[in-house]
């Protein structure tokens, strides 16, 4: 045989090889539904009761998730206010994920209002509902103070190393008039 028909051979052996080497990857990663990218992350909603209250209303802003597909095992959720406008009084845990690993913690202070969720170890949850809530109280006059979720906000999911929160942090305005 001579030289040149054997690196022919050679090369084709090689190109068939490498062929059906990267259909079966191929094939492996579609089996195991495999992706490169989570779509477009887990979104969270901030939503209010009320959106104009009286100096002393109540009203409670509640924290909805929308996991875009993606099994989420935990949450660690902070609410930002403005605390010379607003009193948080209570953070209550949502029925998303049933897990509460740190209990509310309000700290008036430096106005957040922080709560860490979890799944149960083998049930991952998928879909959307509410993460938490939080009551106020308005406590002085403004056009529209925000609420909104702080930049540590972070959301786990199977699979995934880093939080999978997409997106700006979203917020709410609440306008608040003085008491008759």
């Amino acid at each position: 045989m001579n030289n040149k028909r054997k690196i022919t051979i050679s090369l084709i052996t090689t190109g068939f090889v490498l062929i059906v080497l990267l259909a079966a990857a191929y094939y492996v990663k579609f089996q195991q539904g495999i992706t490169n990218s989570h779509a477009s992350g887990v979104v969270l909603q901030v939503l209010s009761t009320k959106t104009s209250v009286k100096v002393g209303d109540e009203f409670i802003v509640s924290v909805y998730i929308d996991t875009g597909g993606l099994s989420v095992t935990g949450a660690d959720v902070r609410v930002r206010y403005d605390s010379s406008r607003l009193l948080a009084e209570t953070i209550t845990p949502g029925t998303f994920l049933p897990v509460v690993f740190v209990p509310g913690k309000i700290t008036q202070a430096s106005a957040i209002a922080q709560i860490i969720l979890g799944s149960n170890p083998t049930a991952p949850k998928a879909g959307n509902g509410i993460l938490e809530t939080v009551k106020f109280k308005a406590i002085a006059a403004s056009t529209a103070t925000n609420i909104f979720l702080g930049p540590a906000t972070a959301i786990a999911a199977v699979g995934y190393p880093t939080s999978v929160l997409s997106g700006a942090m979203p917020s709410v305005n609440v306008a608040i008039t003085k008491a008759p």
